[in-house]
């Protein structure tokens, strides 16, 4: 089976290579069911039960990014900011405030993508995001002991050690302010090197990782780093009393460009939706009828077409095996949220066209696609739809580019 065929569950945190899942998924030759990677929202609410996290030895962490670390690849878009003033980071899940020598930069992935770090003295260390997960799903041990919180370090150090040698550390969490512990640990690879860091916030549910590439002395490195992460609010994970009130606009103010030009102005499923991602996915639904298309600028290739059913609200999401609570909940806690903006869409694909050729007698899956999407109108800003496939928890954002 080559690499195309599997479904990618994550990537991995220094190469940006994609990890694949061993078992077979839908087999299309240059289109596949559409996986996103996952960005906090509020189809976060619904999540809960339903996401698959990438589990190893127990412990299921989603990692989103890749590395940051290939010299020949790094990319920095500094911007001058006021030395004096207190700045805030915006990541997915929490915030962190900074002060020069800290600066807001980004950097282009080996894998492609583009991300937010912060960058400490023009590069001297450069801290990434890596990914959050549930910490009641991700500690296999009660993290409130002594055993559980060496038992969770254990478990980073060895999935990290994979891929990285991996030195020195705590050797189990330590705390970095009320309310939160942090382990850490040195790693090289080739020709860089820095830390993992882990931090874990008990009364906000939530697991953080970053990791540093440096070019000083990782002793002076390591005490900046964690005076920056004393700074670190977080918002709480996956709680299963808790849907979805975590802030998207990190994910709406990335990606302007794509949100460029017209756009849908009704707040209806029904119209043309473009990925807020490096890519150029594009869903359109009317009349019963949809269209997948790997890109919106080549619509007669690369595509699934077929029929859909829609629903709202809480009867909707019942259809597709979501509670109704997780539907209640969003809606308490969001202002500006209603039942009808929340949708459950049942897709039956009837075509896939990949390179030209129709495909579908022999790439065409029986299994029809259960997804939510959430609404969100952003006023002159657009439209946002927060889709999440209820099989395998995997999500996406969209912006509405046509009504």
């Amino acid at each position: 089976m080559n690499n195309e065929e599997k479904k990618i569950i994550s990537y991995d945190p220094q190469t940006g290579e994609p990890i694949y899942e061993e078992k077979t998924t839908q087999p299309v030759e240059n289109t596949e069911e559409p996986k996103k990677k996952s960005h906090v929202g509020l189809i976060i609410g619904i999540i809960v039960g339903v996401i698959v996290f990438l589990t190893l030895c127990g412990v299921g962490v989603l990692f989103l990014f890749g590395s940051i670390f290939a010299t020949s690849t790094k990319t920095y878009n500094e911007t001058k900011v006021n030395e004096n003033k207190e700045k805030t980071f915006i990541g997915e899940s929490f915030e962190i405030t900074y002060k020069a020598p800290w600066k807001e930069t980004t950097t282009k992935l080996t894998n492609g993508d583009e991300e937010k770090i912060l960058s400490y003295n023009n590069g001297q260390i450069r801290l990434l995001p890596v990914g959050s997960s549930d910490l009641s799903k991700t500690a296999t041990v009660d993290f409130s002991t002594y055993t559980g919180k060496v038992k969770l370090y254990s478990d980073f150090r060895e999935y990290w050690g994979r891929t990285n040698n991996i030195s020195n550390g705590t050797g189990t969490f330590l705390t970095l302010k009320d309310g939160l512990y942090y382990a850490s640990m040195d790693y090289t690879r080739s020709d860089t090197h820095g830390k993992m860091y882990i931090i874990v916030s008990e009364g906000n549910n939530a697991v953080l990782s970053f990791t540093t590439a440096i070019t000083i002395d990782k002793t002076v490195a390591d005490t900046e780093v964690l005076n920056l992460l004393k700074n670190i609010n977080i918002s709480t994970l996956y709680d299963d009393e808790l849907s979805g009130i975590l802030d998207t606009m990190s994910n709406w103010n990335t990606y302007q460009s794509a949100r460029s030009g017209d756009l849908g102005k009704k707040k209806t499923i029904e119209g043309g939706w473009r990925i807020l991602a490096n890519s150029e996915e594009y869903w359109t639904f009317k009349d019963g009828e949809f269209y997948y298309y790997k890109s919106v600028n080549d619509l007669n290739d690369n595509y699934y077409q077929g029929t859909y059913k829609v629903y709202t609200g809480k009867t909707g999401a019942s259809k597709v095996g979501i509670e109704e609570s997780k539907i209640e909940s969003i809606v308490t806690k969001n202002k500006g949220i209603k039942e009808s903006d929340i949708y459950t869409l049942i897709l039956t694909p009837k075509k896939i066209i990949s390179g030209g050729v129709d495909k579908s007698e022999t790439n065409l899956g029986k299994e029809d696609w259960n997804f939510v999407w959430i609404l969100v109108d952003h006023g002159k800003e657009g439209i946002e739809g927060q889709q999440m496939n209820v099989k395998t928890g995997d999500t996406g954002y969209f912006v509405k580019i046509k009504d």
